[in-house]
């Protein structure tokens, strides 16, 4: 049997078709049978995906982090322009 090789989109497309066939009831096992998709195949993808979305996630933080910074001196800054400008009004 030849392997097929697998786009990353046919990947991503047939990951979420197992877990829709998951909502509906059926076991990893029939879905992947369905989809004639290896089990071993799925949980190698489920593993990568997995790994791929939590490094995606810790390097986050670091970018969030550093925008909230920035947001948070807008909002001081602001915050004292407006205080300004109330006491200029009375």
């Amino acid at each position: 049997m030849k392997k097929r090789a697998y786009t990353a989109e046919e990947i991503r497309r047939l990951l979420d078709q197992v877990r829709s066939l998951r909502h509906e009831g059926l076991t990893v096992s029939e879905a992947c049978l369905r989809l004639d998709l290896a089990e071993q195949t799925y949980y190698r993808w489920a593993n990568q995906a997995a790994k791929a979305e939590k490094l995606a996630e810790d390097s986050m933080p670091s970018a969030a982090s550093s925008e909230l910074e920035e947001l948070r001196a807008l909002v001081l800054k602001l915050t004292i322009e407006n205080h300004r400008l109330k006491q200029m009004l009375k």
